[in-house]
């Protein structure tokens, strides 16, 4: 694992969620996302990162690639709760769902 996840896991304390409201499971293991895309210049650090599961990062991809918007929106949170130095919250995880519900 990624130092810099480490370092965020002990920050925002995910308690088996991450920011997507993806549950965390062995098969299903927390991620690194770029909030700034790596092709980007987006570095490798807390302010720019956002603790995403395996199956999340997938889905967020394919949403980068297909629904470039909601992607947008969702960085735009990521953003948000990343400046709070602070675990999400239940309105966090309602607008996630808010912004999700877009495309399903």
């Amino acid at each position: 694992m990624k130092k810099v996840l480490v370092e965020m896991l002990e920050i925002y304390k995910p308690n088996g969620r991450d920011w997507m409201d993806y549950k965390m499971t062995k098969n299903n293991p927390y991620t690194f996302h770029h909030i700034k895309e790596k092709r980007n210049g987006g570095r490798l650090e807390i302010r720019n990162g956002a603790i995403i599961t395996n199956n999340a990062h997938i889905y967020l991809n394919h949403l980068d690639s297909c629904y470039h918007k909601i992607y947008n929106e969702l960085n735009h949170m990521f953003k948000e709760l990343n400046m709070t130095y602070k675990p999400p919250t239940e309105d966090y995880y309602e607008e996630i769902h808010h912004i999700l519900r877009k495309v399903r």
